[in-house]
C-alpha cells in the first residue's frame, strides 16, 4: 500500500509504502510472526535494478510476482537515493529552503521503520504460550534487523533512521512454560524473513502517484514491470 504512512515513500529506484507478512512459526502452540513495515529506504529492494527482488529466496507463493533472478550475483552497481551528498533524484525542491537546510532534510527522509507481534492465532492455545521477556522481546528485535539487510542494498546507511519494535501481545501467567532460546531463534529468524518479505511487497504493491506529482520520484514497480 502506497497510502497512510506509506504515502509518498520511496526508495532509490522505486515508489515504496507500507508491506506486510506472517509465517507461522511452530504448531503446538500455534505462534505466528507478523511484520508490518513501511519502505521509505536509501536504498534498493530489487536485485540487480528489477524486476526480481534481493528477498527472491524467501518468498511465499507469488506474494511479489515469483520472477526469478537472471544471474545470482550481483551487478556490482551501487543503487542509493544519496550519491555524493546530494540525491539521485530530486522531489519537491522549494527556493526557500537553503543548502544546508535540504541536506538536512535529505538525510533524515528515509527509514524503515515497522512493527513485529509475535503471538498465538488461537485463544484455546494461549495458556501453553509464554509472554516474552523483555530481554527476549530485544533479541528478536535485533535479530529481525537482519531482514532489512536480506531485502535491501545498501542497508542500514548514514542516511536510514531504521526501527524495528516487537510486540507480544500476551497476558503473562504465574504457571506459564518458559519460553526456550531455541523458540527465540526460531522466531527471530521468523521475523527477519517477515520484515523482508513485508519490504518486497511494499514495493511490489505500491501504485503510481498522481499525475504530475512528484514526477521526479522513482516510478512504481508496476510502471516499470508487468505485475500478476
Amino acid at each position: 500500500s502506497s497510502i497512510g504512512v506509506g504515502m509518498g515513500a520511496t526508495t532509490a529506484d522505486a515508489r515504496g509504502g507500507v508491506g506486510q507478512a506472517s509465517v507461522l512459526v511452530q504448531l503446538s502452540p500455534r505462534v505466528v510472526v507478523s511484520a508490518l513495515v513501511v519502505n521509505n529506504a536509501a536504498g534498493t529492494s530489487l536485485h540487480n535494478g528489477g524486476p526480481s527482488f534481493n528477498a527472491a529466496i524467501l518468498e511465499q507463493g507469488a506474494e511479489f510476482g515469483d520472477v526469478r533472478p537472471d544471474s545470482a550475483r550481483h551487478d556490482g552497481q551501487y543503487r542509493c537515493k544519496i550519491d555524493g551528498d546530494d540525491m539521485r533524484y530530486a522531489a519537491d525542491d522549494p527556493g526557500w529552503m537553503s543548502d544546508a537546510s535540504r541536506q538536512t532534510a535529505v538525510h533524515a527522509a528515509n527509514t524503515v521503520i515497522g512493527v513485529i507481534a509475535v503471538g498465538v492465532d488461537d485463544s484455546s492455545e494461549a495458556e501453553l504460550w509464554g509472554c516474552l521477556e523483555r530481554a527476549q522481546l530485544e533479541r528478536v528485535a535485533a535479530m529481525a534487523h537482519d531482514g532489512i539487510a536480506r531485502a535491501l542494498r545498501p542497508a542500514h546507511t548514514p542516511f536510514d533512521g531504521d526501527s524495528l519494535f516487537v510486540v507480544c501481545p500476551q497476558t503473562a501467567r504465574k504457571n506459564q512454560s518458559p519460553v526456550t532460546n531455541e523458540l527465540i531463534a526460531r522466531i527471530g529468524n521468523a521475523a527477519a524473513d517477515c520484515v523482508a518479505r513485508s519490504l518486497a511487497r511494499a514495493i511490489y504493491n505500491a501504485e503510481p502517484l498522481p499525475h504530475n506529482a512528484m514526477d521526479t520520484a522513482p516510478k512504481a514497480y508496476c510502471e516499470r514491470f508487468s505485475r500478476q
